[in-house]
């Protein structure tokens, strides 16, 4: 009997209550005779809980923000390439810059700069839907959401500022700028 033709299967995710989840990597051997027969076939399951989890945490650093807890430029750029590849169209983007964020680390420095958009990206965090995106690069934050109703979008945006302004527990007033952009087509 000779071993075979070794593959390996995409890992294998289990959910075991409560929402406790394990992965394993299967790996199989294809067992023949001296005639190719097949004789038997023989699973190895090889645990890779924490080896996912690990892998899962690097990618979170990779497309967040750990200043905000918003996604980052890079996740961005691959979601906007997401949306025109798989051409989910509509959706609209809603660019709101930190008013003075520039003048705020440069004039009063970067530990309250860091602190203004801790506050921001906090504050974002508990207005976004679930399917909402929001990136944040220096200042200026990105957010895509699935719609083409302008006045949605624009609403979202007033109370967004409303609540940065009510809400602000920092030393420095804290507002938005913001524009819209809309894309129904691939054309757009």
């Amino acid at each position: 009997v000779t071993l075979r033709q070794t593959s390996t299967v995409e890992d294998v995710t289990i959910f075991i209550p409560p929402s406790e989840r394990l992965v394993y990597s299967l790996d199989y051997n294809v067992i023949r005779d001296k005639k190719k027969r097949l004789v038997a076939t023989l699973l190895i399951f090889n645990d890779v809980t924490q080896i996912s989890k690990m892998y899962r945490t690097l990618d979170d650093y990779s497309v967040k923000d750990e200043l905000t807890g918003l996604k980052n430029k890079v996740a961005l750029q691959k979601k906007i390439a997401e949306l025109n590849m798989f051409r989910r169209f509509p959706f609209s983007a809603l660019v709101c810059e930190i008013k003075g964020h520039a003048t705020i680390r440069d004039g009063i420095g970067q530990e309250t700069a860091d602190r203004v958009a801790r506050y921001v990206g906090d504050i974002l965090l508990s207005e976004l839907k679930h399917e909402h995106f929001a990136s944040y690069n220096d200042g200026v934050i990105t957010i895509l959401m699935p719609t083409n109703d302008e006045k949605y979008v624009e609403e979202f945006a007033r109370n967004f500022d409303k609540k940065l302004i009510e809400l602000n527990p920092l030393d420095c007033p804290v507002s938005i700028d913001y524009g819209i952009r809309q894309k129904t087509t691939p054309d757009d």
